[in-house]
């Protein structure tokens, strides 16, 4: 079993050479074909529903756009949000002032790369808007109230750690989208291409809040872990358990008020919504377990309450 590390490793030593935001151009209108789709249909959660994919095929294109919108709002939302605002934190020198200064520079290129993927997200966004003449519906996504909720929820000294728990969440899972979405050969290869550099990036990211979080948490009290460990399956849940706000404004679209709530209660009740959060947690949870936080009885609780043990 691979044991972690308390040593930091760090993943950028040629981020100069191929961070993203270095090597490449945005796309352009002329990068878009006729034929293919803007967002995976394999990848849709509303085309779970029968009555959803039963639309006439243009309807469902629509509905992919807006699908992709959601994914790239939802990208420019949480990079310029709270991962930024952690990254920025752990560069600052009086933060965990025992962390290496290799560690604290890296945060700042992250910062970097988030930001560049943030943009890129919404240059997309405004180029796709251009071509298909369909607006995104620029909606706010639910993890930013969750992440108030679990700041509201405890002491006012443990803000800061809760929103630095939180980036560890969002960084360490792997969802559907970011790993399905570049290989699917049906959707345009402009979209595709973000995703996989967005991916790229992202490993690197991955990897560094992985070795983060293998260093912080043994150096926190017993006390102070158990009130954060605690709170992490809300974190993943809030990354994971589908938006039904943004959801429903989009079904808003193509249905009525009445059919658009019933087909969100079809959808969040189904096995394939707990199946994809669990496997998409796996990663994370794998983690805290290689960290021994399920040894910590009230730890093991929450999660078992949450359903998300189960692997």
């Amino acid at each position: 079993m691979e044991r972690p590390t308390h040593e930091y490793v760090s993943r950028f030593k040629k981020w100069q050479d191929t961070a993203v935001v270095r090597t490449k151009d945005h796309p352009t209108l002329q990068d878009f074909e006729e034929g293919l789709n803007f967002f995976s249909k394999k990848q849709s959660i509303l085309l779970n529903h029968p009555r959803v994919n039963s639309l006439p095929e243009d309807k469902i294109q629509s509905l992919l756009v807006l699908e992709l919108y959601n994914y790239l709002e939802f990208t420019v939302w949480l990079e310029l949000g709270p991962v930024n605002e952690v990254c920025n934190l752990i560069r600052l020198p009086s933060f965990l002032p025992w962390l290496s200064q290799e560690m604290k520079d890296d945060a700042l290129k992250i910062y970097v790369d988030e930001g560049a993927h943030a943009e890129m997200a919404f240059s997309l966004i405004s180029k796709i808007e251009e071509y298909t003449k369909i607006k995104s519906l620029r909606l706010e996504p639910n993890f930013l109230k969750e992440l108030d909720d679990i700041i509201l929820s405890q002491p006012k000294e443990l803000e800061k750690m809760i929103k630095v728990f939180f980036v560890i969440i969002s960084e360490t899972l792997i969802t559907g989208t970011l790993t399905g979405l570049p290989n699917d050969e049906e959707v345009q290869k402009a979209i595709r291409e973000f995703a996989l550099d967005h991916a790229t990036d992202e490993g690197k990211h991955h990897a560094y809040f992985k070795q983060f979080f293998e260093i912080l948490w043994p150096k926190m009290p017993e006390e102070l872990q158990v009130k954060i460990g605690s709170v992490l399956p809300k974190m993943i849940l809030a990354f994971l358990y589908p938006d039904t706000h943004v959801l429903k404004q989009i079904l808003l679209q193509f249905f009525s008020e009445e059919e658009s709530s019933e087909i969100i209660n079809d959808l969040i009740s189904s096995d394939i919504i707990l199946n994809g959060i669990r496997k998409s947690s796996f990663p994370t949870k794998n983690m805290l377990k290689r960290n021994k936080l399920f040894t910590i009885s009230k730890i093991k609780d929450s999660f078992n309450e949450h359903k998300l043990l189960k692997m």
